[in-house]
C-alpha cells in the first residue's frame, strides 16, 4: 500500500496463523511540524487497505510494525539546539530523551497509542555529515534527535530481543536503526481442529433435528372389512405433537396422482396445525356410491397409500385396506334373476353402469327366479 502524500508503504504476510504487517513511512520533516506528523501517522494507519479490501487494514493484523524515519525531533521548547548537540556528544542519552517529541506525543496519547518502542541506548540517528560520525556542522545545523524508530503493536507474544543503531554505517546523514523481535505465532492443533468441528457439528445437527417437526401416529394401517355399498366405517387415527414447537400438516398427493384418496374414501381434517404436546384425531371414512363403485376392481379389494406430509418435515404413510361385500344394489334385475344363490357369494364385477352386454351374468342362462331372491 501507497499513499503520495505520506509517502507510507506497507506488506502485509501470514506466519502460521499469524498476520503481521510492516509499515514503512517517512513522516514530515521540520522541528516545528509537530501536529503534521501526527496527522501523517493518523492517515497511514485509518486508510491504509490491503488488496483494495475496505475491511482488510492494519486494525485487522495480529501485529504491526512500524519503521522509517518518523522524524520527530528533540524538542526546543525547553532547552536550546546547541545543550542538544552538548548533550548528544556526552552521550547523555536520558536527560535527552526527556525533549523527544515522539515520547511526548504518546504520553499524551496523540500518536501510536497501542504500540511499544524498546529502551532507547544509542545515540540520535540524525543529523550527521555523512562519511562521518560527527553530528551535523553544516550552515544549518540541524540539532541531533532520534528521528529513526521502530515500534510495533501485537495482540500475541512477542519479546525484542536488540534495538540499535548501526553507527558504521556512513553514506547517509542519518545512521539506520535495527530491531529484533521474537514473535510467538498462533499454530492450529489439527487433531483438536477436528474435535471442535466435530462437536460444532453434532450441535448443529441436534439444532436442526430440534428444530423439525416432531409427530407420532397411532397406528399406520387402517383395515376396513366388510364394507357395504352406500354404508359409511369410520375409523380414526391420533396424530400427536411431540416436538418443541407447532407444526402444520395436510395430506398431499403421491407422485402422478392428482388427488390425495381413492373416490372412496374421505378423510377428515385434511391439513391442520397441532400445537406442542397437543393430539389431533383424524377421521377416516370409507363411503361406497355410485361414483366410488365404478374404481372398484372385480375382486371387490380396498388399497390405498396416503402421505402425511409435515411442513419442514418429515412424510408418514397410511396403508388403508378393505373388502367390498357384494351385493344387490346396483345390479340390472335381468341379471339377479339368474343368480340362484345370494349375490355375496357371488363373484361378480359390481359396475352399475354396465351394458347389457358386458353383464358377468351369462344372458343366455335360464332363468332361475321370477323374482330376485334380494327382493
Amino acid at each position: 500500500w501507497y499513499q503520495r502524500r505520506v509517502r507510507g508503504v506497507s506488506i502485509k504476510f501470514n506466519i502460521d496463523m499469524t498476520t503481521i504487517s510492516i509499515v514503512n513511512s517517512h513522516l514530515a520533516a521540520h522541528q516545528e511540524m509537530v501536529e503534521r506528523r501526527n496527522q501523517d501517522y493518523r492517515d497511514i494507519f485509518t486508510k491504509m487497505r490491503f488488496d483494495n479490501d475496505e475491511t482488510n487494514t492494519l486494525k485487522n493484523c495480529d501485529i504491526v510494525v512500524w519503521i522509517g524515519d518518523l522524524n520527530y525531533r528533540v524538542s526546543e521548547d525547553e532547552i536550546t539546539g546547541e545543550e542538544i548537540r552538548t548533550l548528544a556528544e556526552k552521550w547523555e542519552i536520558g536527560p535527552l530523551l526527556r525533549f523527544d517529541q515522539l515520547r511526548e506525543q504518546r504520553n499524551k496519547h496523540l500518536v501510536f497509542e497501542e504500540f511499544v518502542e524498546d529502551t532507547i541506548n544509542f545515540m540520535p540517528t540524525y543529523k550527521y555529515n555523512p562519511g562521518t560520525d560527527k553530528f551535523d556542522t553544516s550552515e544549518k545545523c540541524r540539532t541531533p534527535a532520534w528521528c529513526d524508530r521502530i515500534l510495533w503493536k501485537s495482540n500475541t507474544v512477542l519479546k525484542c530481543e536488540d534495538y540499535r543503531s548501526h553507527p558504521i554505517h556512513k553514506l547517509s546523514d542519518h545512521k539506520p536503526v535495527s530491531a529484533v523481535l521474537l514473535v510467538q505465532t498462533r499454530v492450529v492443533d489439527v487433531q483438536k481442529k477436528q474435535l471442535v468441528l466435530d462437536e460444532i457439528l453434532k450441535d448443529l445437527d441436534r439444532i436442526a433435528n430440534d428444530s423439525l417437526p416432531q409427530a407420532a401416529l397411532n397406528r399406520t394401517e387402517l383395515n376396513f372389512d366388510g364394507v357395504k355399498y352406500l354404508e359409511a366405517q369410520e375409523q380414526p387415527i391420533t396424530l400427536q405433537n411431540t416436538g418443541t414447537d407447532l407444526f402444520e400438516f395436510e395430506f398431499i398427493p403421491k407422485l402422478e396422482d392428482r388427488s390425495i384418496c381413492a373416490p372412496w374414501l374421505r378423510i377428515e381434517p385434511q391439513k391442520g396445525i397441532v400445537d406442542p404436546g397437543n393430539v389431533m384425531i383424524i377421521n377416516f371414512t370409507v363411503y361406497i356410491d355410485n361414483k366410488a363403485l365404478k374404481t372398484i376392481g372385480p375382486d371387490r379389494k380396498l388399497d390405498e397409500i396416503l402421505v402425511l406430509h409435515l411442513v419442514n418435515g418429515k412424510d408418514y404413510f397410511i396403508s388403508v385396506s378393505g373388502y367390498l361385500v357384494q351385493t344387490s344394489f346396483g345390479r340390472k334385475i335381468t341379471d339377479l334373476v339368474r343368480i340362484p344363490d345370494p349375490i355375496r357369494r357371488q363373484n361378480l364385477l359390481v359396475d352399475i353402469e354396465q351394458s347389457p352386454d358386458e353383464s358377468p351374468v351369462d344372458a343366455e342362462s335360464p332363468v332361475a327366479l321370477n323374482i330376485p331372491k334380494e327382493l
